[in-house]
């Protein structure tokens, strides 16, 4: 196994975090503002729309869940490494992470797009 030095990857992904409960709370006021709504509009097609954005709500709340648990298995996987191998992760652990940056960087334009509406 080859392995590199990285520095404040835990920092980084605790920002992630905290980024991810963010959006957490944000999805339940956009779930307050929506039963607003749909309190006042009761016609089919307002129901329909309803039932739409709930179910995406729901879809990136369990989205917020897979990715804080990869990022918290992230962090531990790199802290054992680092205590084992004098400061030094497997590269593996080095890809994981920005594969997490990647897949937050798509959540977060997927649920800034779902906000505008």
């Amino acid at each position: 196994m080859r392995y590199t030095d990285i520095q404040n990857i835990a920092n980084k992904q605790n920002d992630w975090l905290k980024s991810l409960d963010f959006y957490k709370e944000d999805l339940d006021i956009l779930t307050n503002r929506l039963n607003e709504v749909s309190a006042k509009n009761t016609g089919k097609d307002m129901l329909a729309s309803v039932d739409h954005f709930e179910s995406r709500f729901d879809i990136q709340r369990q989205n917020i869940s897979n990715l804080q648990h990869r990022v918290k298995a992230t962090i531990h996987s790199c802290a054992t490494d680092i205590q084992q191998h004098a400061g030094k992760v497997n590269e593996r652990l080095v890809q994981d992470s920005k594969k997490n940056e990647e897949d937050l960087s798509f959540f977060e334009t997927d649920i800034k797009f779902l906000a505008l509406w």
